[in-house]
């Protein structure tokens, strides 16, 4: 399960969102070298992105080869 919250400097929670992931058959296996955001992530681990890492996670997170790890079709 990952768990997203963003939250602004006060540390009030604008949104969050949360998907049922399976680490072992996803993550764990994404190139940290290509992907290094979300390589960089641990499953049992919490990790803080400013907004100018959190920008170049969602282009990975966008990425055909990374959605197609997480099972969904191409970015809209």
């Amino acid at each position: 399960m990952i768990d997203v919250q963003v939250r602004a400097e006060t540390g009030e929670i604008l949104t969050y969102a949360s998907h049922a992931l399976d680490w072992m058959a996803t993550l764990q296996h994404v190139d940290e070298e290509e992907f290094p955001f979300l390589g960089s992530l641990l499953p049992f681990a919490d990790a803080m992105f400013n907004s100018r890492q959190a920008g170049r996670l969602r282009r990975e997170l966008a990425s055909q080869p990374i959605r197609e790890l997480l099972g969904e079709g191409p970015a809209s």
